[in-house]
């Protein structure tokens, strides 16, 4: 069912708690004042951009068949599921949704997640990613500057006992 809203300002609604503004042809939603949203379904538009990050008790997200490049979710630590499939992305960072289990991400197999990060001492971070998982690989940080370390480096390093599934 399409409907046919090309713009949509719900800025004064601040204790909106459900948005289902599905199957529109909107380029854009601002959602920043709308910091009580639980639910929000925005799929079936045309979004390049969506800023959750002032929603910190959003539980649900479902933004597919947009032309999403890049989504935010550092601060929606509530967040149980994720619906984010037919967009542009290439990775999702969900590292601060701790709620958020696998099972409930839906995105499109070549997006890489990343899912958890171990910090192993002070001076290593391991970035555990889905592509990890599959390739059997993992990224090493510096802990304080989370910039790569270098292969050489890390295959040095004695890390026996560190790798899990997540």
């Amino acid at each position: 069912m399409w409907r046919s809203l090309t713009r949509l300002d719900v800025s004064k609604n601040t204790a909106l708690e459900y948005l289902d503004c599905s199957y529109n042809s909107l380029t854009q939603l601002d959602v920043s004042k709308n910091t009580a949203l639980e639910y929000l379904d925005c799929s079936h538009n045309s979004l390049t951009q969506l800023d959750v990050s002032k929603n910190t008790v959003l539980e649900r997200l479902l933004c597919s068949y947009n032309s999403l490049t890049d989504i935010n979710l550092g601060s929606n630590s509530a967040l149980t599921k994720l619906e984010c499939a037919s967009n542009n992305l290439t990775k999702i960072d969900v590292l601060g949704c701790p709620n958020l289990y696998n099972k409930n991400i839906f995105c499109d197999s070549d997006v890489e997640i990343t899912r958890e990060a171990v910090v192993v001492w002070d001076i290593v971070t391991l970035v555990i990613t889905s592509r990890s998982l599959v390739e059997g690989t993992v990224e090493v940080y510096y802990a304080d500057t989370l910039q790569p370390m270098p292969q050489a480096v890390y295959f040095g390093l004695c890390l026996p006992g560190l790798f899990h599934q997540v």
